[in-house]
């Protein structure tokens, strides 16, 4: 059995942060949309993971030691050979073949987890699922993270992108360097290690998302190392021929599409508003309306997160909903307004406790 659910309706933070506070190892799986990725655990802190979307064709690890061109596809191939063979995992037979050394290694898997982590936790919709299983930890390839000292850093990242993609308008963007002035390499100085990194990919050939990869810096730390070249003018956005021009817009224009675009929608708008202002206050029902609608909801929520404790304790969830009052995780009082009845039905139809989507009248 499985602790399942929808982002929608528990978020991924609480999900991590649940898994690290009962210190359970296993794997976690978040999918949304057609983007997959699985993050694993052991005992409660991330030691690896796998962004299936970024390269669909190779597992996450090979994909990214070849795209940042520390081994050639033949050394890839021997490695994945020898790893069949051995039953060894990739990461040894790279070393074993000493087609990397354990500092390049532990460098993949570290940027494997920071952008799996950087780019789920903007998810807004789609399912989790987290297997208790038992996890083989090779000190020597992989880091152990703890949730709580990374999340932070993370969700601030998440923050201050918007501020990059003002200077930055797409990932396929591709910059050269600037002419140094006199004293060349003189203006180098004072930059940290990845703005330097960054600086020596650039080649007017790389596109930003090429420079992400290669580097192993991230996202978030090389679009800001650009940022800050080229604020600098250490470096520029090449110029580069489109094949076709949008027609400017004109002032005629932009009120033509004011008028057409943008007042229709603020009527609609206005007219949703008053129809709900109208439907609240003239409903002929009294405040145990809207009472209804929000006291479940946020009892659920705290249902849902005394199931996910539960099964993270037990490995399983509790065959009825007083199990969570036996066990301390919640009060009689929590469970006024839900039947056992209920929380059967959904445990013996999906094996989860998919209350969320559930309604209470």
């Amino acid at each position: 059995m499985a602790l399942r659910g929808k982002i929608d309706d528990f978020g991924i933070v609480e999900i991590l942060q649940l898994i690290s506070q009962q210190q359970r190892s296993g794997i976690l799986t978040i999918q949304s949309n057609r983007k997959r990725a699985e993050i694993i655990f052991f005992q409660g802190m991330i030691t690896k993971a796998n962004p299936f979307y970024l390269h669909p064709q190779k597992p996450p690890f090979a994909a990214t030691s070849l795209a940042t061109f520390l081994v050639s596809p033949e050394e890839l191939e021997l490695a994945e050979k020898k790893a069949e063979e051995n039953l060894k995992s990739l990461e040894e037979n790279f070393l074993d073949l000493n087609l990397l050394n354990i500092a390049l290694i532990q460098k993949i898997n570290e940027y494997l987890i920071i952008e799996t982590l950087y780019e789920v936790l903007q998810w807004k919709s789609g399912e989790y699922e987290f297997i208790l299983n038992e996890i083989k930890y090779d000190a020597r390839f992989s880091p152990l993270i703890p949730p709580e000292h990374i999340l932070l850093d993370i969700l601030r990242m998440i923050d201050e992108e918007p501020e990059f993609f003002r200077k930055i308008s797409s990932l396929e963007m591709v910059f050269q360097k600037a002419s140094l002035e006199e004293g060349g390499d003189k203006q180098l100085e004072g930059l940290g290690i990845n703005e330097k990194t960054v600086y020596h990919l650039i080649d007017g050939t790389k596109t930003v998302q090429d420079i992400i990869i290669q580097s192993l810096l991230g996202k978030y730390s090389t679009l800001k190392a650009i940022v800050t070249l080229a604020e600098r003018g250490l470096i520029r956005k090449k110029r580069i021929k489109k094949v076709s021009v949008s027609k400017p817009l004109t002032y005629k224009n932009r009120g033509e599409y004011i008028f057409y675009g943008i007042l229709p929608i603020i009527l609609m708008l206005f007219l949703f508003g008053l129809r709900f202002l109208l439907t609240f206050y003239w409903s002929g029902e009294d405040d145990r309306v809207s009472y209804k609608k929000i006291f479940p909801q946020t009892q659920v929520q705290k249902i849902q997160t005394a199931l996910c404790i539960y099964f993270l304790e037990k490995g399983k969830y509790p065959l009825t909903l007083s199990d969570l009052v036996n066990n301390g995780l919640l009060s009689p009082d929590d469970l006024e307004r839900f039947t056992e009845a209920d929380y059967g039905d959904q445990l013996r139809e999906k094996g989860n406790h998919n209350l969320l989507n559930k309604s209470f009248n």
